[in-house]
């Protein structure tokens, strides 16, 4: 062993062979030296475990370097799972009297129920009210983007309004609740919940809430002037069907007989009746139990004719095209019964006119004014539909 290296050859053989880096280059070339000087057997030996030492080294590396990968892969796993979900923006108006739940506490059980973000902007508005006999009702209307929906609900207590809200909400835009169960537990609601299908999603993955229409049938009494020669009652049966604002509906109409005589002749002239049918269309406006809306319609308005105490009598019913405009006020006091009110113009497309033959010759004893005037006040059932 020499005195200027301060240890064995054996030691330095190993920095010299795979080149570790905790060698110095004057550590290097003394080593070189020192393995010219070793014996024969020495640099077998040597040779030998060099691939051993080698393979120690690169199985050290992989581990160092694997270790450090799971590290960083654990760590990012644990950051992420630690990042709490995107709350779903939620645009809820809640008005109800002071005994009930606060908006917060119906926004807390919403998201508890949804348990997960929506991926649309989400509106929802509840107005509750307390009826005569101390039952509350509420009227829910929700909105994602276009798509638009209401829902009716009853309840003995405001407790269960505000759950049966918040549960008719959450799963408005949230349908995979009916399927997962929530987080917690919790009692349900006892209200008198109308049953609502699931959401549908459109196209492009994008939730809707599902579409209402609603079957109308009722009857009107009103009075309709200028058509006969004074104003008359009519009776209007009617059927309409509506989805979201659009109202469509079709109504017959029959008034009772009335007569007109010739000036100065009572015995001498005709009776006259009206009937017909419309068809007409409205925009309805509104919120909770109130609606009202323009309308627009053709009416087929027929007069029917008979003369009597003339020369030549007649019996005949005669029709008329007639545009109709009117304005609809709608009122749901109870669930599925509305009260109506109608007032309407009509332009009959002709003027009839009514002639009687007496001795004297033919006499006019009836024409129909231009402009024609008709008021009602009904009633009618509702049933919604969903699809």
């Amino acid at each position: 062993m020499s005195p200027l290296f301060g240890r064995g050859q054996d030691d330095l053989l190993p920095c010299v062979l795979v080149r570790a880096q905790w060698c110095s280059p004057s550590r290097d070339r003394y080593a070189a030296i020192a393995v010219r000087r070793t014996m024969g057997s020495d640099v077998r030996r040597i040779a030998q475990e060099r691939g051993w030492l080698a393979g120690r080294c690169n199985a050290f590396m992989r581990v160092f370097l694997g270790g450090i990968l799971l590290t960083l892969f654990d760590a990012s796993a644990a950051s992420a799972e630690s990042e709490p979900p995107a709350i779903p923006k939620l645009e809820l108006e809640w008005t109800a009297p002071d005994e009930c739940p606060t908006r917060a506490s119906v926004l807390s059980e919403i998201e508890r129920i949804a348990a997960r973000p929506v991926a649309r902007e989400f509106r929802a508005r509840v107005t509750v009210a307390r009826g005569p006999s101390g039952e509350y009702r509420a009227h829910i209307t929700m909105r994602v983007g276009a798509a638009f929906d209401e829902r009716d609900v009853e309840g003995a207590t405001c407790t269960e309004i505000a759950d049966a809200s918040a549960l008719l909400i959450a799963l408005a835009f949230a349908p995979e609740s009916l399927s997962t169960p929530p987080p917690q537990e919790s009692e349900k609601p006892s209200a008198a919940v109308e049953p609502r299908a699931r959401t549908k999603l459109s196209a492009d993955g994008s939730r809707t809430a599902p579409h209402r229409a609603t079957l109308h049938v009722g009857v009107t009494f009103g009075l309709d002037a200028f058509a006969l020669p004074r104003p008359v009652p009519t009776i209007r049966p009617t059927v309409a069907i509506s989805s979201d604002r659009l109202l469509l509906t079709l109504e017959g109409f029959a008034s009772p007989t009335v007569s007109e005589t010739l000036p100065g002749e009572p015995s001498k002239g005709a009776s006259f009746r009206l009937l017909g049918a419309k068809l007409a269309g409205c925009w309805m406006f509104g919120a909770n139990r109130l609606h009202v809306g323009p309308c627009i319609g053709l009416e087929m308005m027929g007069i029917e004719s008979h003369g009597f105490g003339v020369t030549q009598n007649f019996n005949a019913i005669t029709w008329t095209p007639t545009t109709v405009g009117e304005a609809r006020l709608a009122w749901t006091p109870v669930r599925h019964f509305e009260a109506l009110l109608q007032l309407g113009v009509g332009v009959p497309a002709e003027q009839l006119v009514f002639d009687v033959s007496s001795t004297s010759g033919a006499e006019r004893i009836h024409r129909v004014a231009p402009v024609t005037l008709a008021v009602g006040l009904g009633i009618a059932r509702t049933w919604d539909f969903f699809h």
